[in-house]
């Protein structure tokens, strides 16, 4: 039996009471356990979203943890080597956003640049 169905029963017998005083007590009682209740269930809730939450940004730091394996430093870019080789990934996006983001020479680039933040690597790297 819960908490809930317990304050029902209780309620119930409340009903069968004939002292005034007595009846008014016991109801201001369950009254205060049933908003107690309430309140405990609404922790509950709050604390099941926290928990999600929690989870989420495990997953997330296990999954960043699980590519920086693979990651080398030199030139000043990191270097993810993985099942398409070896690539250069821009150190700005990795650091601030976590992102693998690799770097490119884009069509009419003069320099090799990161797509998302459009960091130019003049001199630093060079593409193979």
């Amino acid at each position: 039996m819960g908490a809930i169905d317990a304050l029902k029963g209780v309620g119930e017998l409340v009903k069968q009471v004939h002292d005034a005083e007595l009846k008014t007590e016991l109801l201001q009682r369950l009254i205060a356990a049933q908003n107690e209740c309430a309140a405990l269930l609404e922790k509950n809730g709050e604390l099941r979203d926290e928990l999600t939450q929690v989870k989420d940004q495990l997953t997330a730091a296990t999954k960043k943890a699980d590519v920086r394996k693979n990651l080398t430093f030199a030139d000043d870019v990191y270097y993810l080597s993985d099942d398409l080789g070896k690539r250069a990934i821009c150190p700005a996006c990795l650091e601030s956003k976590g992102a693998t983001i690799p770097i490119k020479t884009q069509c009419g680039d003069r320099y090799p640049n990161c797509p998302l933040c459009r960091m130019y690597f003049e001199g630093i790297y060079k593409p193979s």
